[in-house]
């Protein structure tokens, strides 16, 4: 794949995943908080809420693995293996997003008080389509 094809594939990627968290986000959040569905099973469990991610995350893992270590015929997976990927890669986004909310310096420009804190008014186009 030549660079300008996988820039494209970044770009597109990025923005498919921003909507599946308006979507997948809304259905697991039930409020405004994305990290909820964490905090919540992280309550019930009597654990921490990046060990809930944890199980969730591994979730996402395992199918990427089966994928890739199963050879010969396969049933039908219940989600394309990009939904996989998409799905895995928002979860380290979630991961990276627990661990600012807890007031971790791993994402400087995520301070909530740096002047461009507000990303909700940020507009993408992608010209890619599926691919």
């Amino acid at each position: 794949m030549k660079k300008e094809e996988f820039l494209k594939l970044l770009s597109c990627g990025h923005i498919k995943m921003t909507d599946l968290t308006a979507t997948k986000g809304e259905e697991y959040s039930r409020d405004d908080d994305q990290l909820a569905n964490f905090r919540r099973a992280a309550r019930e469990a009597g654990i921490r809420p990046e060990q809930a991610w944890l199980v969730f995350f591994n979730k996402h893992v395992d199918a990427i693995k089966s994928y890739v270590l199963n050879t010969g015929p396969q049933p039908a997976p219940s989600e394309p293996i990009v939904g996989r990927i998409h799905d895995a890669i928002l979860y380290l986004y979630l991961f990276e997003a627990l661990l600012v909310d807890r007031g971790a310096e791993v994402v400087p420009h995520l301070s909530r008080n740096h002047p461009n804190a507000d990303y909700k008014n940020h507009a993408y186009v992608c010209e890619c389509g599926d691919y």
